[in-house]
C-alpha cells in the first residue's frame, strides 16, 4: 500500500484506516512524502504491530513537473511500486480512508475472477463524517462549464444519484465520448501489471 503524501493533517486518519484493515494477509504500508523530510519522524511515532509501515522523503523531481500536481504524483508512485515489494498494491490518498472491509473484500474479488486489477466504489463524506450528496461535480472549478457539463453526465449515468455513493466505472460512453473514470484509492493491483504499465507522466 502506498500513500503519497504531503504530511496533511489528514495523514493520520488516513494511515489509521489501512492499520484497522480486516485483510488476512501481511501489510507494508510506504509513505512517499513529496519533499516531506518529517515523514520520516512520523512513522517512528506511529508504532503499530499489525502492519510494517516504512517512509521515504523524495526531493528534487524534475522542476518541469513543480506546478503540476497529476505528473509530480504519477512519478512518486511509479517510485512506490518499485520500492514495494508485495505481490498486490493499492493506493490511498492522504485526505482519504478505506472501509475497514476495503482490501479484503476487493482481494476476494480479484481471486475469484483470476483477475490482474479490481475496484471498488466510493462514498463521500463531509469533514464531519456524514454523507455528502452531490450537487455539483466536486473535482472541478466551482461554476465553471466543465462542472456542470460533468455533473450533468454523471448524474444522467447513474454515476451520482440520491445517495453519498459514486458508482465508478472504468467504461462509461456517452455522446461519442467515454467518461469512465475511477479514483486510484479504489483499486487493487496485481504488481506486476503495474511494473509492465507504470504510470504515465508526460501530458500534452
Amino acid at each position: 500500500i502506498a500513500i503519497v503524501t504531503r504530511c496533511r493533517s489528514s495523514l493520520l486518519s488516513a494511515i489509521d484506516s489501512v492499520v484497522n484493515q480486516d485483510y488476512p494477509g501481511h501489510l507494508h504500508l510506504l509513505l512517499v512524502g513529496d519533499n516531506s523530510p518529517e515523514i520520516l519522524t512520523i512513522v517512528r511515532q506511529i508504532g503499530r504491530d499489525n502492519v510494517i509501515i516504512s517512509a521515504i522523503s523524495v526531493s528534487g523531481l524534475n522542476s518541469n513537473t513543480d506546478n503540476h500536481p497529476l505528473p509530480r504524483v504519477a512519478i512518486l508512485r511509479n517510485i512506490a511500486v518499485t520500492l514495494l515489494e508485495t505481490p498486490l498494491i493499492a493506493f490511498l490518498d492522504d485526505d482519504n480512508t478505506w472501509e475497514t472491509n476495503h482490501l479484503s473484500s476487493l482481494y476476494s474479488l480479484l481471486t475469484r475472477e483470476d483477475a490482474e486489477a479490481t475496484h471498488s466504489w466510493r462514498r463521500l463524506l463531509r469533514e464531519d463524517g456524514e454523507p455528502w450528496i452531490p450537487t455539483r461535480f466536486p473535482w472541478s472549478k466551482r461554476d465553471s462549464l466543465s462542472e456542470r457539463h460533468l455533473f450533468g453526465v454523471y448524474r444522467k449515468l447513474g454515476v451520482f444519484s440520491d445517495d453519498e455513493i459514486v458508482r465508478d466505472t472504468v467504461t462509461l460512453p456517452f455522446e461519442g465520448r467515454d467518461y469512465g473514470t475511477v479514483d486510484m484509492g479504489e483499486w487493487l493491483f496485481s504488481r506486476s501489471l503495474l511494473v509492465r504499465f507504470p504510470f504515465e507522466y508526460r501530458y500534452s
